[in-house]
């Protein structure tokens, strides 16, 4: 019996591989969908406030055909464009998954089966006397079909059955953005300054908008950095106003840092092991947290300079 049973493990492996690629693989992709769907749907906002922005120097509309020629709405739909791209790409990847979910979790309810089958037989046979060894496989062999149906259920629970709740495609989410962008082209200025205060920090994960802090950041850094060496030159030179000036700039400048920084700390601080290990694993994701960590090295090198400056100026 320790053959069968070694030959239902041997077939079981590389079936347990597959079902676990697929999930981490879907886990991966549908993370990077939805950085994709945040970005589009977020630029739609953006399209919001260029519109914003287009009105207040005089232009009128109220659709977005009507500002389609407006260079900082051109910018965002750029932006559209590649958060669309990207998320026909994956839901291409994600229906190979899919169609590869369904072939494992069939493999695995036939290799369930099979060895249903052969424990049924096994046990049918009372009157055989089994020898230790062979009474040993059998009991780890009426514990496989579990095992297996486990991970058959977890592509089922997790991929299959998930999808086809979803029913997610990429046409979806662009009409969606389509909604989205021609209510925030109707919104009143006030409106929009109050939403937009409150989504601060649920905008944290926005690739281009991390990116965009990150810049901000590291402008405000370097500034911070040449204001001291300003505030330096100028109590060698005996001007204290001057240095005192500088230096008032250069804490100003760390301000900035704090606030563009902020929102990032208080959605990394919450954030649970698993959505940070999932992060981990997307490209865009490293993305993020390689921005997030260089902003906090500029930031504390920035702080660093600023109070060294303070100190040899007093």
């Amino acid at each position: 019996m320790s053959k069968e049973l070694d030959k239902f493990k041997k077939d079981f492996a590389p079936l347990k591989k597959a079902a676990e690629k697929c999930q981490n693989d879907y886990k991966v992709h549908t993370t990077n969908r939805e950085h994709h769907k945040q970005m589009m749907m977020e630029s739609a906002k953006e399209i919001g406030r260029a519109v914003q922005e287009a009105k207040n120097g005089g232009a009128t509309g109220d659709k977005l055909a009507d500002f389609i020629t407006d260079k900082n709405v051109k910018v965002v739909l750029k932006t559209v464009a590649t958060a669309d791209k990207a998320m026909n790409k994956e839901e291409a990847t994600l229906k190979k998954i899919m169609s590869s979910a369904g072939t494992a979790k069939k493999s695995l309810m036939d290799l369930k089966k099979k060895v249903e089958k052969e424990v049924a037989a096994r046990k049918k046979k009372k009157t055989r006397k089994l020898l230790p060894k062979d009474s040993k496989s059998l009991a780890e062999m009426e514990k496989l079909p579990k095992e297996i149906g486990d991970q058959a259920q977890g592509l089922e629970d997790h991929i299959i059955g998930m999808e086809a709740i979803l029913k997610w495609t990429a046409a979806k989410e662009y009409k969606g953005f389509e909604k989205i962008a021609a209510i925030e082209i109707k919104m009143t200025k006030a409106d929009r300054k109050g939403r937009d205060t409150g989504e601060t920090d649920n905008r944290a994960f926005d690739l281009r908008l991390v990116q965009k802090a990150h810049n901000g950041v590291k402008k405000a850094a370097e500034a911070a950095k040449k204001l001291c060496i300003d505030a330096l030159k100028a109590n060698k030179a005996g001007d204290k106003g001057a240095a005192k000036s500088s230096l008032d700039k250069a804490y100003a400048a760390l301000k900035q840092i704090e606030k563009a920084k902020a929102p990032y700390d208080r959605a990394f601080k919450t954030m649970n092991p698993y959505d940070l290990k999932t992060m981990k694993q997307s490209a865009d994701g490293k993305k993020i947290i390689a921005a997030y960590t260089n902003m906090g090295n500029l930031q504390k090198d920035a702080k660093k300079a600023v109070v060294g400056t303070a100190r040899k100026s007093v």
